[in-house]
């Protein structure tokens, strides 16, 4: 097992500029910003223990108060980052900082490929003008960006929009979908269904070719490897650490309080980063199964919102292979 986590998720604040309507994190009720003296302890403890990577997010990370300082201290003490971002804060002034910084990439989604739709999704105005800014600045200092594209049934006639844009200026992307966490438990109509799902997936993968990046969910079940509580983590604005980032807000499944104890003691010490460690309650098919190994039982959080248990498998597997 290794003694500290090598990623590591920081939502540096709760605070948000837009109110997306399919946000993961609708149901916290948490609208602060992490203390910053609190944020520079974790960042030397992430130096302390020689880590890969550290995700800067929230919220919206940029509107946290001392968010300049935050860049500059990660920039002295030179560990590879990355932010993830809704871009509305981002100019040319903000992109020279971030670059100067040595950040790594700026991941940023969308919703849509026209004001309209942006808009509709997160109750905003200019959202798709300020997201295309962003890029700009971003392009403009060689930060590599990362666009993630949320597909729901209003914006599924612009993706081809987006698949051109990204192929036009080189830039990797990400196809996701709505899923019932947060805000979106309110907005029924953000569902797709899972054949459209996977039809679109395919063209936007034949389109995009390498510039298309896999997330979880669109990797065969059998076939992923889920790094959460074994190699990374999230401190999320809350103070409390989770295996990652689809548990936040649980109580049930917080391993500890940063402001309680180290980060190392909690991910060597907590009970739940324990049972994320320990095998999963297997069906007996995939005790023959040649990717036992590989798939550990698929996604955690999937199986917890299925059943309420994370130890046991995401579900029923279709691929019984021996």
């Amino acid at each position: 097992m290794l003694h500290f986590p090598t990623n590591l998720e920081i939502d540096i604040t709760g605070r948000c500029n837009y109110n997306c309507s399919f946000c993961r994190n609708g149901h916290l009720d948490v609208y602060n910003d992490m203390d910053f003296d609190t944020i520079i302890r974790l960042l030397n403890e992430c130096v302390k223990h020689g880590i890969f990577s550290i995700s800067i997010s929230g919220g919206e990370p940029t509107m946290h108060c001392r968010f300049n300082e935050i860049v500059s201290y990660i920039g002295k003490i030179n560990i590879a980052w990355a932010l993830t971002t809704n871009g509305s804060n981002i100019d040319d002034n903000l992109a020279e900082l971030l670059s100067c910084n040595g950040i790594k990439s700026v991941y940023i989604t969308l919703s849509g490929f026209t004001n309209i739709t942006e808009t509709k999704h997160k109750n905003a105005d200019h959202v798709f003008d300020k997201t295309m800014q962003a890029i700009q600045s971003c392009k403009k200092y060689q930060i590599p960006v990362v666009l993630g594209y949320i597909l729901t049934p209003m914006n599924i006639s612009e993706i081809n929009m987006f698949i051109d844009f990204c192929l036009k200026n080189c830039i990797r992307a990400k196809l996701t979908r709505v899923y019932p966490m947060g805000n979106a438990l309110d907005n029924n109509n953000l569902f797709i269904s899972e054949e459209t799902y996977k039809i679109l997936l395919k063209e936007f993968k034949d389109k995009l070719g390498k510039l298309a990046l896999l997330g979880e969910n669109s990797v065969p079940f059998e076939k992923r490897v889920c790094s959460a509580g074994v190699l990374s983590c999230v401190v999320g604005y809350d103070y409390n650490v989770y295996p990652c980032v689809n548990f936040l807000g649980d109580q049930k499944v917080s391993c500890g309080s940063i402001l309680d104890s180290s980060l190392y003691d909690i991910w060597n010490s907590s009970k739940v980063m324990n049972a994320f460690r320990t095998p999963r309650v297997y069906m007996p098919y995939c005790q023959k199964c040649s990717y036992k190994d590989t798939c550990n039982g698929g996604c955690r959080a999937e199986a917890y919102k299925q059943s309420g248990d994370y130890c046991i498998i995401e579900k029923s597997c279709d691929y019984v292979c021996f």
